[in-house]
């Protein structure tokens, strides 16, 4: 059973879980049906370091945003 994401848990300076997904959706969407430069990812850990590098003003790995991508893509 997928456990339920808490989108309003705060990250940082007011972004919350759900403002990061958010944030990133439309440049995932993107990169994952192919409408980018990037290649789409493979697996988790390609999204992870992407999403990583990607959000803004926060830099380290938010479990909940790679999981809400994961899932929504069926990476693994």
């Amino acid at each position: 059973m997928a456990t339920k994401i808490n989108m309003d848990r705060h990250i940082r300076e007011g972004w919350t879980v759900g403002a990061f997904i958010r944030e990133l959706a439309p440049q995932v969407e993107m990169i994952m049906s192919g409408q980018s430069w990037r290649e789409p990812f493979r697996n988790r850990q390609e999204l992870a370091d992407w999403c990583r590098d990607n959000q803004p003003y926060y830099k380290k790995r938010i479990p909940e945003v790679n999981s809400y991508f994961a899932r929504m893509y069926n990476l693994k």
